[in-house]
């Protein structure tokens, strides 16, 4: 029987764990996009609205509106990190029980699983399979430390593109703005009524892009952990080498508590690029073992 973690990724408990982690991954994001999606929605009507009806009335709804957007998008950034938190863990368990991992510090008890796992027995789990690529040429430590490394690129090459987009989206909006201002708007009261719709709009797209900076700093931490402990794996005792590769999860796990969460739509847009280029790592990889 194949035991390589390329095979054991598909043990039926461990992916009924990867549909409860991209659950609360996915409720994690359906509380902090609302507030972006409503932001611009309520920029591009009140700036037809206010460009259309001098209406003082329209102005006053316009600001009032915006700065509850604003308090809303901070109510939710904080409702959300429990959820976040929840799916880092849940990831840890699968990890570390998949990789044979000494320390369960940060992972779930069985009652927990238990309790989560029942909710998702009936679920189609065949997305969620391969979840990592095939490193099973290679031994058991590499194996582990390998697909360690294919989470960091992975999710650092996601980071990197959705930074761009992000960087191009907190520089248009204000762009836009001051053009719509000068071609349309009448008085600086309505272009202060649109303007106000910046505030939570650019408060989401600062936080992300500073997050999104940190994210990949931490990224580059932990990738140069990772080198380290790829320099001498081999000259390490197998106690030593467990102890290393505990440490390199524990990065891990550190990391996806505090990672910015991508929308699915362009997680799926990456997801096939992404993937194909991890399986052709790790097919080179395991042919120079």
């Amino acid at each position: 029987m194949d035991d390589s973690v390329f095979s054991r990724q598909n043990n039926h408990e461990i992916l009924l764990l990867l549909a409860a982690q991209s659950d609360q991954y996915s409720i994690a994001k359906k509380l902090q996009y609302p507030a972006f999606y409503l932001s611009i929605l309520g920029t591009i009507i009140f700036s037809v609205l206010t460009s259309l009806y001098d209406v003082e009335l329209l102005r006053t709804l316009s600001s009032f509106m915006a700065i509850v957007i604003f308090v809303l998008t901070s109510f939710l950034e904080r409702r959300s990190k429990n959820y976040i938190e929840q799916a880092a863990r849940i990831q840890q368990t699968i990890d570390v029980h998949l990789f044979r991992l000494p320390d369960k510090s940060h992972t779930l008890t069985r009652m927990e699983i238990r309790e989560i796992v029942a909710n998702y027995t009936s679920m189609d789990l065949a997305s969620y399979m391969n979840w990592y690529s095939d490193y099973s040429g290679t031994d058991y430590p590499n194996q582990v430390f390998f697909s360690q490394k294919e989470n960091i690129r992975w999710d650092k090459k996601l980071k990197k593109k959705y930074l761009i987009l992000i960087i191009v989206l907190a520089l248009l909006f204000p762009t836009l703005l001051v053009l719509h201002a000068i071609f349309f708007n009448k008085t600086a009261s309505s272009f202060f009524a649109v303007a106000s719709w910046l505030f939570p709009l650019e408060q989401f797209l600062v936080i992300y892009w500073i997050g999104l900076n940190d994210n990949i700093s931490y990224l580059d931490n932990v990738n140069q952990f990772a080198r380290e402990v790829e320099k001498d794996i081999t000259l390490r005792s197998a106690h030593e080498i467990e102890c290393k590769l505990c440490g390199l999860q524990t990065y891990i796990y550190e990391y996806r508590k505090r990672a910015i969460l991508i929308p699915n739509w362009f997680y799926q847009k990456h997801k096939k690029e992404i993937q194909d280029y991890e399986d052709r790592v790790a097919e080179q990889t395991s042919q120079q073992e």
